[in-house]
């Protein structure tokens, strides 16, 4: 006697689990193609959900992206369900598509816990949830197919693809970080003596260096870095300069603060980035007054292996091991003179340029390209002391070029990108006609926008030939797609301001300059109804007209064609300048260096 056979799905639920995997498959590769091709997505902008959960310790799995994962399991997904058609799929791929449902409900998990929603995971996860429940419902008789073969077949394809693409795209960042750093190395070696008289002095200006030192006073290769404690690559490149210590006694290595972090450095707006660099840097500091050399290096090593964060009761038992008194070290750290020490080194690094860490320089020259690669670390030392350059002291090594050199510089390799036809523009100021587009996308609320427009507006007027196109960019979840998933605003007056700037456009404002220049220096205490009152009263505007204008959909209209402007020149970040084809290196443009970058063309 034999049991009657379990009912065969239709037609219909077999094409809709197709559907659904197919659908799961186009969001992880969406996300797989932002990681490889560093595509825009909107939604998943540099600060939001999604670029947070990528970058969380649930982001990776054994070294790849779970979205290159994601990929391949949908991917093979939909290739069984293709092959197997109407037919049952085997038991044992059901308990398969079952543990990928259990691994979604994890992962949704997480995504509660953290309170970080990415649009395109949910979708995936939702997608794959569904999927596994069709599947347990309706599928539940063994049957051999062809369904195996596909799924195997599909993955293995899928992820010899991916990992062949993946490997193509850091072999290009590792060619172009090289390069930088051969031509930081040829920088180098032509500035070494072919040999030291004992009658010669050091510079007036050398001297380049930091307060603790590892290695020779008098050494062939003197390496400086500044560096942040929460920083991954700055970790790694520390890693790399304790074997390289151990293995070169004419290699000395000194260190200076430049924590990514907002309390500290004013060069950095965002509130939530690497909170606890300063805090960080504040307590090295602390520990070298306390005691001295061994306890400043104790304590470096220690951050780093805690990524600059820790309880207290993890600081505590440090010290006991460190011969350090925990209360002293916090109460010296909190101390204005130490934390000056620590902003001292942070606006010398900005105004050498520093955009990021590890910023390192070696005999007074910056070392490009060491900032995901430490191993090009190692490369410039090795390479230069093959060349059996004389031992000299700190003093001999000259400060580094000004920012303006460097920033000029890195602007020049910067890739070019596509830029939005004229007629698009609808804020246009100096010469329409001018040969030199200058495109300023603004943020209007962050503290760069206002001394950056009037930077680039002063550049504008000052010539005939530059022609000034103003976009708005603000980063607000309810008017920018590219921040729909913020939880919690990084500017929250954004939507707010960037509406007045297009109000007061509408409202013919007598000077349009002058009004946003008002826009962008408001008050943070005025409510909105004050804002319009106020801005209408500064500008000689009715303040019923300038609120309707406000409130219009026309308004918002105007500030999507400007965002839809930005995905042309793939800008996901403001303030952001782009002249001649090439974003400026950062937002604290002064008039200098736009105008050199205005009169340097650049790199082909």
């Amino acid at each position: 006697m034999t049991a009657d056979p379990a009912p065969q799905p239709s037609g219909l639920i077999n094409s809709f689990s197709v559907a659904l995997a197919a659908l799961a498959a186009g969001a992880s590769g969406m996300l797989a193609a932002q990681h490889l091709a560093g595509l825009s997505l909107p939604g998943c902008g540099p600060t939001s959900a999604c670029a947070q959960l990528s970058a969380s310790f649930w982001g990776n799995i054994v070294g790849w992206p779970v979205s290159y994962l994601g990929l391949t399991y949908f991917l093979a997904l939909t290739a069984g369900f293709l092959f197997a058609g109407s037919r049952p799929i085997p038991r044992s791929a059901l308990a398969l598509i079952g543990l990928g449902g259990l691994t979604s409900l994890g992962f949704l998990g997480i995504m509660a816990a953290e309170q970080k929603w990415c649009l395109y995971c949910l979708a995936a996860h939702i997608c794959n949830l569904t999927l596994a429940g069709l599947c347990v419902i309706s599928r539940r008789e063994p049957h051999t197919s062809l369904w195996w073969p596909a799924w195997i077949g599909t993955a293995v394809v899928s992820t010899i693809a991916l990992a062949m693409v993946d490997a193509q795209t850091m072999a290009r960042i590792s060619g172009e970080q090289r390069a930088l750093t051969e031509q930081s190395i040829e920088e180098i070696l032509q500035q070494l003596p072919a040999e030291v008289a004992s009658s010669d002095s050091p510079p007036a200006d050398g001297g380049f260096t930091g307060r603790y030192h590892r290695g020779p006073e008098q050494a062939a290769v003197r390496l400086v870095v500044f560096h942040d404690y929460q920083c991954k690559d700055c970790a790694k490149l520390d890693a790399e300069l304790e074997e390289l210590l151990t293995e070169q006694p004419r290699l000395s290595v000194s260190i200076r603060h430049y924590p990514m972090c907002s309390q500290c450095n004013p060069n950095i707006a965002w509130e939530f980035f690497h909170k606890e660099a300063c805090n960080a840097a504040y307590l090295a500091e602390a520990a070298g007054r306390l005691g001295g050399e061994e306890a400043f290096w104790k304590t470096h090593r220690w951050l780093f292996e805690h990524k600059g964060v820790f309880t207290p009761e993890e600081l505590t038992a440090f010290c006991q091991t460190a011969g350090l008194d925990a209360g002293q070290l916090r109460e010296l750290a909190a101390q204005p003179a130490i934390q000056q020490i620590v902003k001292v080194d942070i606006a010398e690094a900005i105004s050498l340029g520093a955009t990021g860490t590890p910023f390192v320089f070696l005999n007074g020259v910056e070392v490009q390209g060491t900032s995901s690669n430490p191993e090009n670390a190692r490369l410039a030392i090795e390479r230069v002391l093959a060349e059996n350059p004389p031992a000299r002291a700190a003093a001999w090594d000259r400060r580094p070029p000004k920012a303006h050199d460097r920033l000029l510089t890195e602007w020049q390799r910067a890739d070019p990108v596509d830029l939005p036809p004229t007629e698009a523009a609808r804020y246009v100021f100096g010469n329409p006609e001018g040969t030199n587009r200058l495109l300023l996308f603004l943020e209007p609320t962050d503290r760069d926008a206002a001394s950056l427009w009037q930077n680039a507006l002063s550049v504008a007027q000052s010539r005939d030939d530059v022609r000034l196109e103003l976009y708005l960019f603000p980063i607000h979840s309810q008017i920018n797609p590219a921040y729909a998933g913020l939880k919690t605003e990084f500017y929250p007056r954004s939507a707010m301001i960037s509406k007045l700037v297009e109000a007061l456009r509408a409202a013919e404002s007598e000077s349009l300059p002058s009004a946003i220049s008002w826009c962008l220096q408001a008050s943070s205490d005025l409510s909105e109804d004050n804002l319009i009152t106020h801005a209408a009263e500064a500008n000689g505007i009715d303040a019923e007209k300038l609120r309707t204008l406000y409130e219009q959909p026309e308004t918002a209209a105007g500030i999507t064609s400007d965002l839809s402007q930005a995905e042309i020149t793939d800008v996901s970040w403001a303030p952001a300048l782009i002249v001649h084809g090439r974003s400026a290196p950062t937002a604290a443009a002064g008039t200098d260096l736009i105008q050199r970058m205005l009169d340097t063309p650049a790199d082909e």
